[in-house]
């Protein structure tokens, strides 16, 4: 590979390939796509092929240069299987305007994203903002103009692009980190939420518990560990105490105090000493059966977390 070439595969490749050069089967005809971040890269390439397979597609960027070239990419295609590329001059910042775009949009291709790399103390707050509002928001309200066509008609595709950054850090990953999680786990409710039939509806991670452990696509078990019994963990590792493992012993005697103390050979007023101490962590009604079900499967996963030999 001479200097200068792109590799096979590559965004840059994808991009430039003609549509009609495509393996897979895709057939659009009649449906109708939105696809943002399409002036380049990714987006271009995904705009091109939607095209390509017959759909008509709405390619939405600031980069108004960007969208004259890749409608004129389009156009120069053979083949493009009666699918055209309309440029939609957007900036996603406009919430509103994102969600109105996405109305009566049969494919959504949420792929905009922003890239600034600072150490945290010297990012410019206003562009973290932007961040938050181009990469987990606007997803978000475009996903929320879309949907009601796509239930109507009974018939719909959400893909939402993300980064390597979400499984792999790097340095000085504040700006992707902070809008990429959200991001992924607002995924995961949605997925949940269609796995129980209630699609339309609402929710977060906190409403579903350990149930989004066996609904989600992907198990975010670190996710649930934190949510539930972080600031114990935290608390333990800050302060040097046993607060994890009188849990522990607690669940396993059946909850008795008289029993835990036995177990931990301590004073039963030192049991209930740290059961205060979990309480003001966890909140007073952490014993309730909902939530005493999960803080005990969660220790039991943080417990298999720290074997030997796993991550």
């Amino acid at each position: 590979m001479g200097p200068g070439e792109a590799r096979p595969g590559s965004d840059h490749e994808l991009a430039q390939r003609p549509p009609g050069s495509y393996a897979t089967a895709l057939d659009l005809r009649g449906r109708t796509a939105l696809v943002t971040g399409a002036a380049g890269g990714i987006g271009r390439a995904c705009a091109l092929r939607l095209a390509a397979a017959g759909a008509r597609v709405g390619a939405v960027d600031r980069d108004a240069a960007g969208l004259a070239e890749l409608v004129d990419a389009a156009g120069r295609t053979p083949g493009a299987a009666g699918g055209a590329v309309e440029p939609y001059v957007l900036d996603l910042t406009d919430l509103d305007a994102a969600e109105r775009a996405a109305a009566g949009t049969d494919v959504l291709v949420n792929n905009a994203g922003i890239q600034l790399v600072r150490p945290i103390e010297e990012f410019p707050p206003d562009v973290f903002h932007t961040v938050l509002t181009v990469m987990p928001e606007a997803p978000f309200r475009l996903i929320r103009g879309a949907l009601p066509h796509m239930y109507e008609q009974g018939w719909g595709r959400i893909v939402n692009m993300s980064s390597v950054h979400g499984l792999r850090a790097s340095a000085h990953p504040a700006r992707r980190e902070a809008a990429r999680r959200p991001y992924a786990e607002a995924r995961r409710c949605l997925d949940a939420l269609n796995l129980l039939g209630r699609g339309g509806d609402g929710a977060a991670a906190d409403d579903f518990g350990f149930l989004g452990l066996l609904l989600a696509g992907e198990r975010d078990v670190a996710g649930f560990v934190t949510r539930t019994i972080g600031p114990v963990v935290a608390y333990d590792e800050r302060r040097g105490t046993e607060l994890l493992d009188t849990l522990d012993a607690y669940f396993a005697s059946g909850m008795s105090p008289v029993r835990t103390k036995d177990e931990l050979h301590v004073h039963v007023n030192t049991v209930a000493q740290r059961l205060e101490r979990v309480a003001r962590l966890l909140g007073d009604d952490w014993q309730s059966p909902a939530r005493v079900l999960e803080v005990q499967l969660a220790l039991r996963l943080h417990r298999l977390g720290a074997l030997p030999g796993r991550g």
